[in-house]
């Protein structure tokens, strides 16, 4: 009776086992594709980023005497840069487009 009671616990705990290992492999392959979903993003991230800056400073150079409403909005999308640059730090800027 005992043994009986102990290959049903096996079973159970074999079972159990078995529901997590595939439990497990479902977060991996989630995580394999949000990893390659953001490695697809990043250089379109980057290459924004990048286009961004250069209207800025094309902003500034051209319009010195931009307003003060103007200067918020360019101080704003400076820092909406760096957090942007933050996000993709190691993401070396994508090859320009043929």
């Amino acid at each position: 009776m005992f043994r009986r009671f102990q290959l049903w616990l096996v079973a159970g705990i074999i079972e159990e086992l078995s529901h997590i290992r595939r439990q497990l492999n479902e977060i991996s392959m989630k995580q394999s594709e949000q990893n390659a979903k953001i490695l697809e993003l990043a250089p379109k991230l980057v290459r924004a980023v990048e286009e961004i800056k250069v209207l800025i400073a094309t902003l500034k150079q051209t319009d010195p005497d931009v307003s003060p409403e103007g200067a918020e909005a360019i101080a704003k999308m400076e820092t909406a840069l760096g957090v942007a640059d933050d996000l993709a730090p190691e993401i070396p800027p994508a090859p320009p487009e043929e």
